[in-house]
Parts: C-alpha cells; sequence; structure tokens
C-alpha cells in the first residue's frame, strides 16, 4: 500500500510512530535489544504501557489513514471547493 500512495500513507505512519515513541518515552519503557520483534518482548521494561503505546500508535494510524485517502475529500482554495481524489486509481 505504501508505494501505491507514499504521499498519504507515509505521514500517517510517520505521525502515528511519533506518537507512540513520545508515549512509551512518558512511561519510561525499555527495550534492553535494539530490535528483534515479537522475539525481544521478555526483556520490555514497563510492558504494559509499552502495549499501551503500540495500539495508540495502531490507531492513530488508521484514523489519519482513513482521513487522508478518504475519496473525494472536500478542501477550500482560495479559488472556491476542490475535491482531493487519491493520487493513483486501482487497475482491475
Amino acid at each position: 500500500m505504501r508505494q501505491s500512495d507514499p504521499l498519504r500513507v507515509i505521514p500517517a505512519c510517520m505521525i502515528g510512530s511519533g506518537i507512540a515513541g513520545g508515549l512509551s518515552m512518558f512511561f519510561k519503557c525499555t527495550l534492553m535489544a535494539p530490535h528483534g520483534g515479537i522475539f525481544v518482548f521478555a526483556v520490555v521494561g514497563n510492558w504494559p504501557y509499552y502495549l499501551l503505546s503500540l495500539v495508540v500508535d495502531s490507531v492513530v494510524s488508521c484514523l489519519l489513514l482513513g482521513l487522508f485517502k478518504k475519496k473525494g475529500h472536500r478542501i477550500k482554495t482560495k479559488s472556491g471547493e476542490a475535491t482531493l481524489r487519491p493520487l493513483h486509481k486501482k487497475e482491475n
């Protein structure tokens, strides 16, 4: 999905990830391994808030993606109203 509409997908993911990073810092979550996905979850400090940060990230990213990719979204411009359409149409 990112490759077909990067101008809408990437900002939504970046904003959601930024919020999750800020929340995990606020909650003082720690992760002793720099990478490893679910396999390093056992070494996460303050894990309930770490999971909460991930859930908030997912919800915010999904809501923004839905807002950014809404078909026919009306915006006001200096010369009147315009319809914001998706950058790429799906080809069947």
